[in-house]
């Protein structure tokens, strides 16, 4: 839910892990891990502008995420599943998926190139508009 959304994502410069272990619930840590795995991939493979600059900073944890998202997953259901199988996949080839996102992100023919589409200034408009957004909603809780 978008709540749980809320409450567990954190800044890449933050570590998940630290909000993971104040959470009792087994299914909430997988939602924790995968949200901000996923927050990851989209970010450094789309949304930043300055993935270049970035380099590779963030993959290691990234990778981290999925895996750990996979192994909640897996003691939630007592087993592996499609999803958990998913999650270990985009942990391994995590590297490869940034890669992938980074070139559409760049090809100025795709519809992921937005970047090129909208002005620096409409992007730090379009950030600090989120932010804002994101702000309101943890202070509403």
């Amino acid at each position: 839910s978008q709540t749980l959304k809320n409450k567990y994502i954190v800044s890449m410069n933050a570590d998940v892990g630290q909000t993971v272990v104040e959470t009792s619930e087994r299914s909430n840590k997988f939602i924790a891990y995968r949200i901000n795995a996923d927050y990851l991939l989209l970010n450094l493979g789309l949304l930043r502008s300055d993935t270049n600059i970035l380099g590779d900073a963030y993959i290691d944890k990234g990778e981290f995420y999925y895996s750990s998202a996979a192994s909640s997953l897996k003691e939630v259901l007592g087993g592996r599943s499609t999803l958990s199988d998913t999650m270990e996949k985009l942990s391994r080839q995590f590297v490869k998926y940034v890669s992938i996102l980074r070139h559409m992100k760049n090809s100025d023919s795709n519809f992921f190139s937005f970047n090129y589409k909208l002005s620096k200034l409409e992007i730090k408009k379009l950030e600090r508009t989120l932010t804002e957004e994101l702000a309101i909603k943890k202070n509403s809780k």
